[in-house]
């Protein structure tokens, strides 16, 4: 028999009336952080073991997602450093040709073993 946990809130009772509604609930939970306290702070109360468990998973899921996100900025701004790199070695050997072709003269009359 399923025990009931006393709360003001009446949106908590409607949140755990199905096992549907309460995986809604959970995800909810872990993904936005939205109502946090309003149903797991009583049942916390009641039930400690419940508050490590809702903790752990809202942490797992909070870090998971700020890991991923952080990963995409990071992967991002490494292919950006590499077109970046790129560009620059093409300026680079491009100043190199036209630094040739202005001292080839010089060097031309320089050379005197014809």
């Amino acid at each position: 028999k399923n025990k009931v946990i006393e709360h003001e809130s009446s949106w908590c009772q409607e949140a755990f009336s199905s096992v549907e509604r309460a995986v809604m609930y959970f995800f909810q939970t872990m993904l936005v952080a939205d109502n946090w306290g309003e149903c797991i702070v009583p049942l916390a109360q009641k039930h400690t073991y419940l508050f490590w468990f809702f903790g752990i998973a809202v942490v797992s899921t909070q870090l998971g997602l700020m890991n991923l996100i952080l990963s995409a900025i990071v992967d991002e701004a490494t292919s950006a450093h590499e077109r970046d790199t790129e560009a620059r070695i093409k300026e680079v050997r491009k100043e190199e040709e036209a630094y040739i072709q202005q001292l080839d003269p010089l060097f031309r009359s320089m050379d005197t073993d014809d």
